[in-house]
């Protein structure tokens, strides 16, 4: 029987494959090991880093952002966001891209550009994290945002201290306090001023009454003001603005004699009839008010106390508005027949043709201007006769009041002179004026003209 022999799987092939697979394991595993350092190599990169954080600007990520946010707003009229709208309103639709930033990026201290499309839009800049990821290799947090945005709106409003500022539907804050004016009425003019606003700020203000005031812009500075107006009227006078009643409590000064009566008081002392005439008559007097609130101009009336309505004249420059006094035209007929009889008695008088018993009548009892008029060497030495009056005319005629009155007539005098044997005529022209006392009208003053 023959003997087999079977042969033996050498020893160096068995240690060979084994050496192989363990030589495979460990590329294998050294591999992996790279291909996990790659990767967290990638994700520590600051460019990694800044791409995911891109994600930071949608708007479903607002509150987010805010956090990291270095803008501030400076004034207390307008709210963060009102940055963060202009700022979506800017990238909305647009492609957001990165960059390093020039001159501010540095290996360890990352800054990056943020573009949305060409425009650069924000500036993002991170900070190592304290604790390495893997590896002995940092990551980044983000660790502030700067939306590129300027704050270039200001305000600038002048207006008077009883009036009410409004910034953005908010009162207006100590902190915008500029100065106060003080004026020639109770109320001074105060101005306002802030700045630091993304947007345009909204400027309200209202009277006292309540009512939203119009501002005028100043062209020059580009604030906003409004003036204190000013209204000079008889004390019989009644204002409104719109339904508004001008009152005392807006009245600056009252009992303001008109200057067509200064004379008044020099005649009150010189003749004694005439004492304390001015109690006696209705003087007009006149009154100044202020307006502290706002008002239409096409709303401004104003109507005497006859019920008349008054044209009022408006002075752009001192911004005041003002009217005359109002003539009580109802006693033109018997103030021209008391004029005319008294001028052509006078006129007889003046050419010796009459006593002056003949003009007393036209003044008070025992009148003192009376001996003055009748002793005035006035009176003519040309003979003279056939004297007659035509042509009368009233010249001008103004009632202050019911019992005192200007008047001044114009009368045609004709006489036959002796000297030339012929008529001639001269014309009469006699300011007066005169009051009525106790139901009589006198004369209380003669204007002599040329």
């Amino acid at each position: 029987m023959s003997k087999k022999t079977g042969k033996k799987f050498p020893f160096f092939w068995f240690f060979y494959g084994l050496y192989s697979l363990l030589l495979i394991g460990v590329i294998g595993f050294g591999l992996f090991q790279l291909w996990k350092f790659l990767g967290v190599y990638e994700e520590t990169r600051p460019a990694h880093t800044m791409e995911v954080q891109l994600s930071v600007f949608d708007r479903s990520q607002e509150q987010v952002l805010r956090e990291y946010l270095t803008n501030t707003v400076d004034n207390p009229y307008e709210d963060i966001s009102v940055l963060m709208q202009r700022f979506y309103e800017r990238i909305d639709g647009k492609e957001l891209s990165f960059g390093k930033l020039s001159g501010a990026y540095s290996e360890l201290h990352p800054v990056y550009a943020v573009l949305a499309g060409e425009e650069h839009v924000a500036t993002v800049s991170f900070t190592m994290k304290d604790v390495p990821v893997a590896y002995n290799l940092s990551g980044w947090d983000l660790e502030s945002v700067t939306i590129l945005d300027t704050p270039k709106y200001s305000f600038a409003v002048t207006i008077p201290s009883s009036m009410q500022l409004f910034v953005n539907k908010q009162p207006v804050q100590q902190r915008s306090f500029v100065s106060e004016t003080k004026t020639d009425t109770p109320v001074s003019y105060v101005a306002y001023a802030d700045s630091g606003f993304y947007e345009e700020p909204l400027i309200e203000v209202f009277d006292r009454y309540g009512a939203a005031v119009e501002l005028i812009k100043d062209e020059e500075s580009g604030g906003y003001y409004y003036r204190l107006a000013y209204v000079s009227v008889p004390s019989d006078v009644k204002v409104q603005f719109g339904s508004r009643v001008l009152s005392e409590e807006n009245l600056l000064e009252g009992n303001i004699p008109a200057e067509e009566l200064s004379f008044l008081p020099s005649i009150e002392q010189h003749f004694s009839e005439y004492a304390n005439l001015s109690k006696q008559l209705d003087i007009p007097y006149f009154n100044r008010y202020y307006i502290d609130f706002y008002y239409p101009a096409e709303s401004v009336t104003c109507t005497s106390r006859l019920g008349i309505p008054v044209t009022m004249e408006y002075d752009a420059v001192a911004n005041s508005y003002s009217s005359g006094l109002i003539s009580n035209d109802a006693l033109l007929d018997e103030c021209r027949e008391f004029a005319y009889a008294f001028v052509e008695q006078y006129a007889l008088f003046c050419l010796r043709d009459a006593e002056k018993e003949a003009i007393k009548p036209y003044f008070p009892e025992k009148s003192e201007y009376y001996k003055l008029i009748s002793s005035l060497d006035t009176r003519w030495a040309n003979k003279h006769s056939k004297v007659s009056f035509q042509n009368h005319e009233v010249k001008e005629f103004f009632a202050y009041s019911d019992n005192l009155v200007y008047i001044n007539v114009t009368i045609e005098e004709r006489l036959l002179l002796y000297a030339t044997g012929r008529y001639a005529t001269y014309h009469i022209d006699t300011p007066l004026w005169i009051v009525k006392l106790d139901g009589q009208w006198y004369v209380m003053r003669i204007i002599y003209t040329e």
